[in-house]
């Protein structure tokens, strides 16, 4: 969920190629309306959404989804994220992120709670 179109279609296309089915979201709302009564896996969260903080999305998704493995995106210095969440520091290693998702468990983040 990114509002940069580009850097959403990027990754949708690179997760897609992986073997993982992608609903894209734009903002918000629009990530929020995707997710209701579906079953999620992971979710990628730009901090910075249209209409929303994606940290509160964030939390939102794991309310509704607990088994979800969250990812919050972000270029800004000191970001804060829920518990059980991974930060990708922007930019950061697709195939890291791959790796991730492929894991059994609930991914493991670097000792900040960020991956490069």
């Amino acid at each position: 969920m990114d509002d940069d179109r580009d850097l959403r279609e990027a990754l949708s296309d690179l997760l897609d190629l992986e073997g993982f089915s992608v609903l894209a979201a734009a903002n918000a709302a629009e990530a929020h309306a995707r997710s209701l009564n579906r079953a999620l896996f992971a979710a990628l969260v730009d901090v910075n959404l249209p209409g929303s903080n994606g940290v509160v999305l964030a939390e939102e998704l794991q309310r509704s989804h607990p088994e979800i493995r969250l990812f919050v995106m972000s270029g800004m210095h000191g970001t804060v994220t829920p518990p059980d969440t991974c930060l990708l520091k922007k930019p950061f290693s697709v195939g890291g992120l791959v790796d991730r998702l492929k894991q059994d468990s609930q991914p493991t983040c670097a000792s900040a709670g960020a991956m490069a």
